[in-house]
């Protein structure tokens, strides 16, 4: 039985990280050690893990982080401890099912391949909402090999936590620090260049809708590192995209990259901002998207995304009536980040 490491990042989590170290210390699989990294929390959260360290002194490896450093920092600082032959990331707000460790675990062992993954199931106030997520895409074998299949890293989730990577595979990559939605750049690259992906079956990482946390709980304002998406999706594209690299794999990456950007696009729309901010952000982005990986609305992967997803279809159809296409053409793309920093300064002062 390999030993897997968990990285759990922490932050003011004293409602939830009792009930998320509760379900790794039960889990089924003997052979574990969880890397909890304080982040320099400034409620009661760190007293509640080090009574943990306490019961686990041979299964808990606990950090503090001096100061707050985010949650790329502190997985960073996890996977340079972590000991384990395969690394698993879980969010000190999240649990997972008792016996979701030792499925992915034999998955891997069993078949060989670099990550397996798990259901994400989304939980609000104890329901099951699963539906507002996206569905697993289970294959016969379980298996997917994204190289051969690069429509599937568009489809799957780009995070990292209902997922478990062989530390072979991972080697010295790290998360971006410092960068909101830094799960992508780190997880796509590795999900691009694993041997394969297996699925797990039945079981779940739970995630919690908390409307008070750090993504849930911002999603009716607009973020103030919302360029973040941008240097995130150019690290994807560096990582992946070489001279030789093959047209279709090229032109799913770019989509990849385009889609990451349109979902800040969604925010922007369904934020509580004025209906005139809005218009002039998502004009914006729009052409930022534009400058930088093609015409979005003209992509043929979004056009046939539209085709064969009706919400996807409705919610892209409201948010095109607000785009003048040639309102910031004249623009180049260190105008364009100037335009935008420039409003989110002004909405968050």
């Amino acid at each position: 039985m390999a030993k897997v490491s968990i990285i759990i990042p922490s932050y003011n989590s004293e409602k939830y990280i009792s009930n998320c170290l509760d379900s790794i210390f039960s889990q089924t699989h003997d052979d574990l050690e969880v890397v909890l990294v304080d982040d320099c929390s400034t409620d009661h959260s760190y007293d509640i893990m080090r009574s943990y360290e306490k019961r686990e002194p041979r299964r808990l490896k606990l950090v503090r982080n001096p100061e707050n450093k985010g949650a790329g920092a502190s997985r960073n600082i996890g996977l340079d401890i972590a000991d384990g032959k395969y690394i698993g990331f879980v969010d000190s707000d999240d649990y997972i099912d008792l016996d979701a460790v030792k499925k992915m675990h034999d998955s891997l062992e069993k078949t060989g391949v670099d990550i397996a993954r798990i259901s994400r199931r989304i939980v609000y106030k104890g329901h099951d909402v699963s539906f507002l997520g996206r569905k697993l895409d289970v294959r016969e074998d379980g298996i997917i090999v994204p190289k051969q299949e690069i429509e599937y890293l568009t489809s799957d989730s780009p995070g990292v936590t209902n997922k478990m990577f062989r530390r072979e595979l991972i080697g010295d990559a790290k998360f971006p620090e410092k960068l909101k939605w830094e799960d992508y750049p780190f997880s796509i690259p590795l999900m691009y260049k694993a041997s394969g992906v297996v699925t797990a079956p039945n079981t779940n990482y739970n995630y919690n809708l908390n409307f008070s946390g750090t993504t849930v709980g911002d999603a009716s304002k607009v973020s103030p590192r919302l360029l973040d998406i941008f240097t995130c999706s150019d690290i994807i594209r560096n990582e992946i995209l070489t001279d030789t690299t093959d047209d279709k794999v090229k032109a799913q990456i770019d989509f990849l990259c385009i889609q990451n950007c349109l979902q800040r696009i969604r925010d922007i729309f369904y934020s509580n901002i004025s209906l005139k901010e809005k218009r002039e952000l998502i004009n914006l982005i729009s052409t930022l998207i534009n400058k930088k990986y093609g015409n979005w609305q003209n992509n043929p992967l979004y056009i046939e995304y539209k085709k064969t997803r009706t919400f996807y279809r409705l919610r892209m159809d409201l948010i095109e009536q607000l785009i003048i296409n040639d309102k910031y053409e004249t623009l180049e793309v260190p105008e364009l980040e100037q335009q935008v920093q420039k409003i989110l300064t002004k909405k968050n002062h």
